[in-house]
């Protein structure tokens, strides 16, 4: 077999084992992340609880501080 012949089986070789283990490690790499979906939907749903508690506590404070400054509002003008 010629030297070219060679070095044209071997790239073939090297190219066919190269795209062998890609595909593979991508399927590997899939797998995993789909075994992380129910992690991760979870995670975000607990966030999003989280999120919803800080914004209702967030506009309770809000009502309590406008209800006080409307107090402080009326006793100065009551003061006058």
């Amino acid at each position: 077999m010629s030297l070219p012949a060679k070095l044209f089986f071997g790239g073939c070789v090297v190219t066919s084992l190269g795209i062998i283990g890609y595909i593979h490690y991508s399927q590997v790499r899939d797998r995993e992340r789909m075994r992380q979906g129910p992690v991760r939907d979870m995670e975000r749903e607990a966030r999003r609880r989280h999120n919803i508690r800080l914004q209702v506590e967030q506009i309770e404070l809000t009502k309590k501080y406008e209800e006080e400054r409307d107090r402080q509002t009326a006793g100065e003008e009551a003061g006058r």
